[in-house]
């Protein structure tokens, strides 16, 4: 059975080697350096040496060199086995000393008892000591190459250690950062020893409440700090967050403090475990919930004093959460809906924005108003009772708050106001049809206008038909479509203030007689402006003679300052009147007309309106209708 001597200051390599040598049928010895290895075998000769090489007292480079040196051991073949020197040139350099092989950690078992194998089989031909010249020159390269790998090491170690301290200071900064947010939340935070009870931490919350100095609740437990009826109760809970692993939601428990008197807390109890499962700490965090519980008990006692008034007033009054829910209800409020009783009402309705609210949009926006303002006052809104049916109803509303400034619920008086909107809603309908008779009398005025000149009958009508046409390719909306026709349609109302004998006198009007023409936009104007219409008709008539480059009339207004709706008027003006038949002079036609706004496209008129006239004409067959 051959022998193998082990060389090596890793006692765990040591033992796995052993281990498994030993398992394939080898005698073992070992020693932790090159010193140690010469010394056990010239007294007993192995079979086979494996060294490690990097070795206190005398690392393996050396070992190997004296190994090979030595007539009694140089040819036991003398394995280097380094997880640590493992390029080509510390090979060489091993392989020069005369090793006889090189092996790099770890091997495969099966690879590493084959090559041993191997050597001991062939022992008595190991490689001997290849001449390295002068001393000087071994020790030149042996120093190289653990200098080198040393150097190697050392710089590891000092990335290591680098890590190592910002890993540290990483940890320090999360402790601080941690430790930052404890001491700065509101609630009292504490940690107790899970086995004895005992507090280990309180946050400045925990000695605001208490009243006490952090360094004199460490170490003590609750019978320490509380009357014994509250440590019991203390205790007790803490027993059931053990025992269960879980945690412990206690809404309310009084607690005895030093400044503060008695208040009542919400606490919260959490375990906290080891990952070998083994109770820790026990932490707890409580919210000092006195003032809302005397805010509750206030409120409590201020519903009890008005109950009276609640219960016998005559319009409906409620108290609601933003989320939608009933709190309470009078008997007025619950008639008002159609339901039976105020139970009935409050138990079926759970989100009044969809099952009160016609338009639950409409739930919304109060919303938004009341928490803006804190209060609403003649809030309108659709809402639905109780059978489908709909009531109009104004509401008066206030946001009820606790000390905090939270949000408790929103107190509400509302009155049906059906009746009231349905005379309005018939009023508004009046208005309208007056509205529509007034247009009516303007056009009827319009008409008469047209009478007194027939040259220029049907301009009116043709204008506002080309006109709307213009504003639909130019894709306006439909309310500016709509207040572009009615213009047109009216847009030479004013020269009903123009003598008869000037609009059919035929041949070139004098300077006077043209002044007085140019008076009717403005006399137009003046007719229209108190009437009471949904559109600024009055202003598009006023200024349907302007020129973007402030040569029209009136007022000599320019680009900018022009409504695009009298822009758009004034192409449809031009374009139908240079068509059509004048006294003083014969119709020009279509083409004369659209190269007429083409030229002065930009100048006098909005470019956009030209194009999409030129379009009408040319591309979409638009014509005038004739007259009757």
């Amino acid at each position: 059975m051959a022998t193998v001597l082990i060389v090596d200051d890793n006692a765990e390599n040591l033992y796995l080697l052993e281990t498994l040598l030993r398992g394939n049928g080898f005698n073992v010895t070992t020693a932790t350096n090159g010193a140690e290895a010469l010394e056990s075998a010239r007294k007993t000769l192995p079979d086979i040496i494996i060294s490690d090489i990097l070795m206190p007292v005398m690392d393996g480079f050396s070992l190997c060199r004296q190994w090979k040196a030595d007539e009694q051991l140089k040819h036991i073949p003398f394995v280097i086995y380094t997880a640590t020197y493992t390029e080509p040139k510390e090979e060489r350099f091993a392989t020069d000393l005369g090793a006889d092989r090189f092996l790099i950690k770890p091997q495969e078992p099966e690879v590493l008892m084959q090559v041993l194998a191997e050597l001991v089989e062939k022992r008595h031909t190991a490689v001997s000591l290849k001449p390295l010249g002068e001393e000087m020159e071994f020790f030149r390269q042996h120093n190289e190459i653990l200098f080198n790998k040393l150097e190697k090491k050392m710089v590891d170690l000092e990335i290591a250690n680098q890590r190592l301290k910002k890993n540290e200071e990483d940890l320090q900064k999360n402790e601080v950062f941690l430790d930052g947010i404890i001491e700065n939340i509101p609630h009292m935070i504490f940690v107790k020893e899970a086995e004895t009870l005992r507090f280990v931490r309180f946050n400045k919350a925990g000695e605001e409440l208490l009243g006490q100095n952090r360094q004199d609740l460490i170490g003590k437990n609750d019978y320490d700090l509380f009357p014994k009826e509250q440590a019991d109760f203390f205790t007790g809970n803490d027993r059931k967050v053990l025992e269960s692993k879980q945690m412990v939601d206690i809404p309310e428990e009084p607690i005895e403090t030093r400044k503060l008197g008695g208040r009542i807390v919400h606490t919260k109890k959490v375990p906290i475990i080891e990952r070998q499962g083994r109770m820790q700490y026990l932490l707890g965090i409580s919210e000092d919930i006195t003032e809302r519980k005397q805010m509750e008990d206030a409120l409590r006692r201020s519903e009890e004093k008005y109950r009276g008034i609640f219960e016998n007033a005559v319009m409906g009054i409620f108290r609601t959460t933003p989320e939608g829910r009933f709190l309470s209800i009078n008997p007025a409020g619950a008639r008002m809906y159609g339901y039976e009783s105020r139970e009935e009402m409050m138990q079926l309705v759970t989100d009044m924005a969809h099952q009160i609210y016609v338009h639950p949009e409409d739930r919304q926006r109060f919303k938004d108003l009341i928490g803006g303002r804190g209060s609403v006052e003649d809030f309108e809104a659709e809402h639905y009772r109780k059978d489908g049916s709909r009531i109009w109803v104004s509401m008066n509303a206030r946001v009820i708050r606790d000390a905090s400034g939270a949000v408790l619920h929103y107190e509400t008086t509302s009155q049906n106001i059906t009746g009231r909107k349905r005379v309005e809603e018939e009023l508004r309908q009046t208005l309208e049809k007056l509205r529509k008779n007034l247009i009516g009398t303007i056009h009827a005025l319009s008409v008469t206008v047209e009478t007194r000149d027939p040259y220029t009958a049907g301009h009116q009508r043709k204008v506002s038909r080309l006109a709307r046409a213009i504003a639909q390719e130019m894709n306006l909306s439909k309310d500016t479509v709509e207040h572009i026709r009615l213009a047109g349609s009216v847009h030479d109302l004013g020269k009903i203030s123009v003598p008869a004998e000037i609009l059919v006198r035929p041949g070139k009007l004098t300077a006077l007689e043209m002044s007085i023409i140019k008076v009717h936009p403005q006399a137009g104007y003046d007719i229209l402006k108190d009437v009471d219409l949904p559109y600024p008709i009055a202003e598009i008539v006023h200024q349907h003679h302007e020129r973007l480059d402030g040569s029209g009339y009136p007022q000599g207004l320019k680009d900018g300052q022009i409504l695009t709706e009298a822009c758009i008027l004034a192409v449809a003006d031009v374009v139908e009147a240079m068509a059509s038949h004048r006294p003083y002079r014969p119709a020009m036609g279509i083409d004369a007309a659209l190269e007429e706004i083409e030229a002065k496209k930009g100048v006098f008129y909005h470019e956009k309106a030209v194009d999409a006239c030129v379009r009408l004409f040319r591309e979409k067959g638009f014509i005038f209708e004739t007259a009757a």
